[in-house]
């Protein structure tokens, strides 16, 4: 399978074999209104060494529609401004090891800037949650 790549976002068609402990980080977003634009400005975790992949989950799908995402981590662009949040959806049936979008960037309490535009998506309700995993390696 070929792969796919845009900005630092590398996603394969087939799992990666992980070295050292795998763990997740979640950052979770509230949207109280249609077209509502959230910021999060956080820091990665001190004892995860590398962050290697991403994916989002929203507790209501029709959200998603129109709604877009960006992403940096340790002042590299990880999802590039006006990406369509629905393309790193979690995929019901898809084992959360198959989900994410693959890249590398140094963790160790480094700055993580997330930006979520709501899409206003007929038949969306509100509020809703954004949650995004990020996939972190302890060595």
């Amino acid at each position: 399978m070929e792969n796919e790549e845009l900005g630092a976002i590398r996603k394969k068609g087939r799992t990666t074999e992980v070295k050292g402990i795998q763990k997740y980080q979640v950052l979770r977003l509230q949207v109280a209104e249609a077209g509502q634009t959230q910021t999060l400005n956080t820091n990665t975790k001190q004892e995860h060494d590398r962050i290697t992949g991403v994916f989002i989950n929203v507790d209501q799908q029709n959200a998603l529609v129109g709604s877009l995402l960006d992403l940096s981590i340790d002042d590299t662009e990880i999802i590039p401004e006006g990406f369509e949040a629905v393309l790193i959806n979690r995929t019901v049936g898809v084992s959360i090891n198959q989900m994410p979008y693959e890249f590398e960037v140094r963790a160790r309490n480094s700055k993580i800037k997330l930006n979520y535009k709501d899409g206003a998506a007929p038949g969306a309700i509100y509020p809703y949650t954004v949650s995004v995993y990020l996939r972190a390696i302890d060595y």
